[in-house]
C-alpha cells in the first residue's frame, strides 16, 4: 500500500463513483493499491473527509506530471453516499 504523509497528487481531473483521474508527481505502477482521504464539499457547503481504497489501473506520462487513473476498490456505504452528493454538487 502506497502511503504518503505529504500530498503526491498535483490535482484531480475527473471523479466518479467508479474511480478518479488525477495528475501525480510520481509515476506509480499499474496495480499499486492506494488509500485516499478526500476533502469534499456537499450541498449544504459543509466539508467532509471520506476515505476510500483504490488501485492504479493506468498511467500516462505528461510533461511535468503523470495522468493516473485509479479504480475504487473499497468504499463504505456512507462515504459512497457523500461521494455521490459531491459529484452531484459539482454537476449543479
Amino acid at each position: 500500500m502506497l502511503r504518503r504523509e505529504n500530498n503526491f497528487v498535483k490535482g484531480t481531473k475527473n471523479i466518479s463513483l467508479g474511480g478518479l483521474l488525477f495528475s501525480a508527481y510520481e509515476k506509480m505502477p499499474v496495480g499499486t493499491p492506494l488509500i485516499f482521504k478526500l476533502q469534499i464539499f456537499v450541498e449544504d457547503s459543509s466539508v467532509k473527509i471520506i476515505e476510500l481504497k483504490a488501485k492504479v489501473v493506468g498511467v500516462e506520462d505528461g510533461i511535468l506530471s503523470y495522468d493516473t487513473r485509479v479504480a475504487i476498490t473499497e468504499i463504505s456505504n456512507p462515504n459512497r453516499v457523500l461521494l455521490k452528493q459531491f459529484i452531484n454538487y459539482l454537476g449543479a
